[in-house]
């Protein structure tokens, strides 16, 4: 993983990242920020996107919609990390979708983020960044085990009814779900 990301930070212009509050972006930006320690680029510039809008009482039980503190967080936690938070109040959702169509010429899957991946792009150049890492990916290999039914399910499989009782309950609790839900 550290030799991934060391490949993709040979550049002749300034290498940046894009950080979030997931693992995802976050191990990538301190493993490129303690490249950038050993480099000639001493700090690496970082862009998170904030809300445009106020979200409080907007986001469901167990997620949040403003990641600043955990973007400061992991800024904190390599020293050497500059945060750009970009709120991309200059572009629309319908516009990021379109920007993206103009460069990629399919569209992405989430869809719904472009406008403030396009801001966090175009404020990276704007910085003269020659290469924007990113995290984009890690929910299938870094952060993410896979659904959680499968497990359960699986135990249900193997005739392994105690450990599904006890499982599910843990996720009820952990997750303050109904045990339907759960379930």
């Amino acid at each position: 993983y550290r030799n991934a990301v060391r490949s993709h930070m040979r550049s002749h212009r300034p290498v940046g990242t894009t950080l979030s509050g997931g693992l995802d972006s976050g191990s990538v930006a301190v493993l490129a920020a303690e490249e950038c320690r050993r480099g000639d680029q001493r700090r690496l510039p970082a862009f998170g996107s904030v809300p445009i809008h106020p979200i409080e009482n907007t986001t469901p039980n167990n997620s949040f919609g403003d990641e600043r503190p955990f973007i400061t967080a992991t800024s904190e936690f390599a020293g050497n990390i500059d945060v750009h938070f970009i709120g991309a109040e200059s572009i629309s959702p319908l516009a990021g979708i379109r920007r993206t169509l103009e460069l990629q010429e399919h569209p992405e899957m989430s869809c719904s983020t472009q406008f403030w991946m396009t801001c966090i792009m175009e404020k990276a150049r704007a910085e003269g960044i020659g290469t924007l890492l990113t995290g984009g990916g890690g929910n299938g290999t870094i952060s993410w085990a896979g659904s959680p039914e499968k497990p359960f399910f699986d135990l249900l499989l193997k005739w392994q009814w105690r450990r599904f009782c006890t499982e599910s309950l843990a996720w009820k609790s952990r997750h303050n779900m109904s045990l339907y839900r759960t379930a």
